[in-house]
C-alpha cells in the first residue's frame, strides 16, 4: 500500500504531506482543494504522465521554478521533480535516466470522469489509454513507442521538404526504421486488446452488460504498412506527414453489437468505460504487479445510487484504493480523510 505522499509547489499546494493509514481511502474536501492533484501525483510516479495534460510545467505551482513528487511505499521510495526543461526520477534515492527503468515498480489504474471519452472521444484518447496501460508491465513496449515516435518526427520533418523530383533515399531508409519499431507496436496492442477481452466480460456483466467487445482498429495491417511507406511515397510528400501507421490507431468499444459511441446512453457509456479500466486492473494483478493502485476522481458524483454501490461492492482486493469527492461518504471499510489545501 502507498505509506505517504508529499508534495511541493504542486498546483495549488505550497507544501502537502499526506500520511496513508489503510489500503482504501475515500478523501473529501471542498471543490479547489486539490483532491485530483494528489490523484494526479501518484498517477505521475506511476506512468511519468499526468492524466490531465501533456505539459508538465502545467503541474509546478504558479511562479514557482519546480515541483517535487515523493511517494513511499512499503517496498519503494520514489521521487520527481518536474521543471519547465522536463522532468527526473529516482528510486529508492538511485536517479534513473532512462524513464522506462522508473516505470513499473507501482501499477496505476485511474478513473475520471472525462474517461467517458474512452468511448465517444477522439482517437488519441483512446491510444494514450492502450499507451498508459502497456508501458506499466512491459518496459520494452515504452522504449519501442519512443523510437517510434522520434523516427516519426524525423520523418515527417524531411516529408516537409521534400517533391518527388527528390532523391527519397533517406525517406526511405527512415520508412524502414519506422517500419521495424510499428510492427512491434501493432503486435503487441493487438495481443493487449485481446487479453482485455477476455477480461472485460465478467466485470462489465457487474454493471449488467452483456457481449462487451473491445476492437483493436489499427489504422494498417503490416503488410498494407509496409507498402504505403514504400509504394505510395508521392501521399505522404503531398500531404507533408507520415499519413499511416500506429499513430493512427484506434480501439472501438461494441455492446450486442453495437457501437457503444453510438447506441450507448451517456451513463451507459461511462460505465462501459469504468469496466474498461477494471479490466486494465485485472489484467495488472495477472501480471503479478506487486504494487497496484486504483484511483477513482470524483467518480461516486457521477453515478446512480445503485451503481455507487455496485462499485463499491466491487473485489478491490490486493491493491491500494484512493477515491476522492466533494462528499462524505462514510464506510467502514475505507478510511475518510477530509483534504484542505493546508499541510
Amino acid at each position: 500500500m502507498i505509506k505517504s505522499l508529499e508534495l511541493t509547489h504542486a498546483r495549488c499546494f505550497g507544501k502537502k504531506i499526506i500520511q496513508f493509514q489503510q489500503p482504501k481511502t475515500y478523501m473529501y474536501g471542498d471543490n479547489g482543494v486539490g483532491k485530483t492533484t494528489i490523484l494526479e501525483a501518484i498517477h505521475l510516479i506511476a506512468t511519468t504522465k499526468s492524466h490531465r495534460t501533456n505539459q508538465d510545467k502545467e503541474f509546478i505551482q504558479h511562479d514557482k521554478p519546480f515541483s517535487k513528487i515523493v511517494l513511499e511505499t512499503k517496498h519503494n521510495r520514489f521521487e520527481m521533480v518536474l521543471t519547465d526543461k522536463g522532468k527526473r526520477v529516482w528510486l529508492n534515492g538511485v536517479e534513473k535516466k532512462k524513464l522506462s527503468q522508473f516505470i513499473g515498480h507501482l501499477n496505476v489504474v485511474m478513473f475520471a470522469p472525462e474517461d467517458v471519452e474512452l468511448v465517444k472521444g477522439a482517437p488519441l484518447y483512446r491510444r494514450q489509454f492502450l499507451d498508459i496501460s502497456m508501458i506499466q508491465t512491459d518496459t520494452t513496449y515504452l522504449d519501442v513507442l519512443n523510437n517510434y515516435k522520434k523516427i516519426l518526427k524525423q520523418r515527417n520533418a524531411l516529408l516537409k521538404k521534400l517533391s518527388m523530383d527528390h532523391d527519397l533515399t533517406f525517406l526511405n531508409i527512415l520508412s524502414e526504421q519506422l517500419l521495424e519499431q510499428a510492427i512491434i507496436i501493432i503486435n503487441k496492442r493487438h495481443a493487449f486488446v485481446e487479453a482485455l477481452n477476455e477480461l472485460i466480460q465478467p466485470v462489465a456483466q457487474q454493471f449488467d452488460f452483456k457481449d462487451v467487445i473491445v476492437k483493436y482498429e489499427k489504422d494498417q495491417s503490416i503488410d498494407a504498412l509496409k507498402q504505403h511507406l514504400f509504394t505510395k511515397q508521392k501521399v505522404d510528400i503531398l500531404s507533408q506527414s507520415t499519413t499511416s501507421g500506429p499513430h493512427k490507431d484506434d480501439i472501438t468499444v461494441y455492446f450486442n453489437d453495437k457501437k457503444a459511441s453510438q447506441f450507448a446512453s451517456q451513463g451507459q457509456q461511462r460505465l462501459l468505460a469504468l469496466s474498461l479500466k477494471l479490466s486494465v486492473l485485472q489484467y495488472l494483478k495477472n501480471e503479478q504487479s506487486q504494487e497496484l493502485v486504483l484511483l477513482l476522481d470524483d467518480v461516486l458524483s457521477e453515478l446512480d445510487e445503485t451503481h455507487q454501490q455496485q462499485l463499491l461492492n466491487y473485489e478491490f482486493k490486493d491493491h491500494t484504493l484512493i477515491i476522492n469527492s466533494t462528499q462524505n461518504y462514510p464506510d467502514q471499510q475505507l478510511d475518510v480523510m477530509y483534504i484542505t489545501k493546508e499541510s
